[in-house]
Parts: structure tokens; C-alpha cells; sequence
């Protein structure tokens, strides 16, 4: 009765082992895909601190330049006649 209870505890401990590599295989896919997500994402917030710096950029030049730009037009409408002002 022994022999068969130890054949049944090994194949369970089979099953275990194969059933942990499985796991663990898993685990390793799971962390290269990690890897490259956080890679991505690397890329993607050089992407965006670009694009903040761009529009930071662009607003600071509407900024400087949109009071000479609306006194411009409304001088040019005020000498067309048309009596629009932009603001």
C-alpha cells in the first residue's frame, strides 16, 4: 500500500513541478512584455514633454504678438470704414 501512496505523492509532485514551470514561463513573457511597455512609455513622455515645450512656445509668442496684431486690425478697419474691432 505504501509503494502506490508514494507513486500517487510523486505524481502529484510532477504535476506541481509542471504546473510551477508553467507559471514561471508565464511569468517571464509577462515581464518581457512589461519591459517593453515601460520602454513605450519611456518614448511616450519624451513625446509629450516635446509637445508641452511646443505649445508652451506657442503661447508665449500669441501672447507677444496678439496686442500688436489686434491694434492692426483695428486701425486697418477703422481706416476701411468698417468699424469692427477685434479684441
Amino acid at each position: 500500500m505504501e509503494k502506490i501512496e508514494n507513486a500517487v505523492i510523486l505524481t502529484t509532485d510532477l504535476q506541481l513541478l509542471s504546473i510551477l514551470n508553467t507559471i514561471n514561463d508565464r511569468l517571464i513573457l509577462i515581464e518581457s512584455r512589461l519591459l517593453i511597455i515601460e520602454e513605450k512609455i519611456g518614448i511616450i513622455n519624451n513625446s509629450t514633454k516635446n509637445m508641452d515645450e511646443h505649445i508652451n512656445f506657442v503661447n508665449s509668442v500669441y501672447e507677444n504678438i496678439k496686442n500688436p496684431f489686434y491694434t492692426l486690425f483695428n486701425t486697418i478697419s477703422s481706416i476701411s470704414n468698417n468699424n469692427l474691432e477685434y479684441k
